[in-house]
């Protein structure tokens, strides 16, 4: 009994967390598969723990309780403070923004985010959710741990389920390219378009597969020799500390 309350407040939590904007009782059991009275028992002890807030009479957010809950373990979270705090030095240093992501079912977890302007760093946490194939990340992680051919096949999948059909062929041929490129080389460049450049390694501790990005300004539309050392350097001396931690 006990497992079976935790399941299904573990799925509440995680409607709440992935929704723009409150959920009714009758959207959360859609969601979520669990049965209107259940769901409001849940709910009411939830929320008079502070754990969910009360939108309105009729809808369901997350209260301070969750709230907490995630930025405590960004804070203390298992990957090693020590990296990223190198790793927030080495973006400095060279000038640019970055951004360290792992996956949870298939869904991705960013544990640093950051962009360059006028000689600072701004903190792009927390990252609002985006489908998989618009990021370089996913693709990374994607190809490390299911290899590229199951890669493509799950990224080209959702991307025409989700893009209008004058749209696909462009973006198609943008994966399959940095796909044969990751084969190729083991990182992923990406010409984001107005974005700037995106410049994608793995980094694997254990059986957990991270993507760790470097990010160009927009005004540069190919990435330098001298930045794409640095970003290599910088990504070879990320997996050393890991290897120590």
């Amino acid at each position: 009994m006990k497992t079976l309350v935790l399941n299904k407040t573990l799925r509440i939590f995680e409607a709440l967390a992935r929704a723009e904007n409150p959920l009714t009782l009758k959207e959360l059991c859609r969601q979520t598969g669990i049965t209107p009275p259940a769901a409001s028992r849940l709910l009411s002890d939830l929320t008079e723990s502070g754990y969910v807030r009360k939108a309105s009479y009729r809808e369901f957010e997350p209260g301070l309780g969750m709230i907490d809950l995630g930025q405590s373990a960004l804070r203390h979270n298992f990957f090693s403070q020590n990296a990223i705090r190198f790793l927030h030095s080495e973006l400095q240093r060279i000038g640019i923004g970055g951004a360290l992501a792992g996956m949870f079912n298939d869904r991705l977890v960013y544990l640093y985010h950051s962009l360059y302007e006028n000689g600072r760093h701004f903190s792009m946490l927390p990252i609002p959710e985006q489908p998989l194939f618009r990021s370089n990340i996913a693709l990374v992680i994607l190809c490390s741990k299911y290899g590229p051919e199951k890669a493509k096949e799950m990224l080209c999948t959702e991307l025409h389920a989700q893009t209008p059909e004058e749209e696909t062929a462009q973006r198609e041929n943008s994966i399959l390219q940095r796909i044969e490129a990751f084969r190729k080389d083991h990182f992923a460049v990406w010409d984001n378009g107005g974005y700037g450049w995106n410049i994608c390694f793995p980094l694997i501790d254990g059986a957990q597969v991270y993507g760790l990005s470097f990010l160009g300004d927009p005004s540069m539309r190919t990435i330098p020799p001298r930045l794409f050392l640095e970003c290599s350097a910088a990504a070879a001396d990320l997996r050393k500390i890991l290897t120590r931690a």
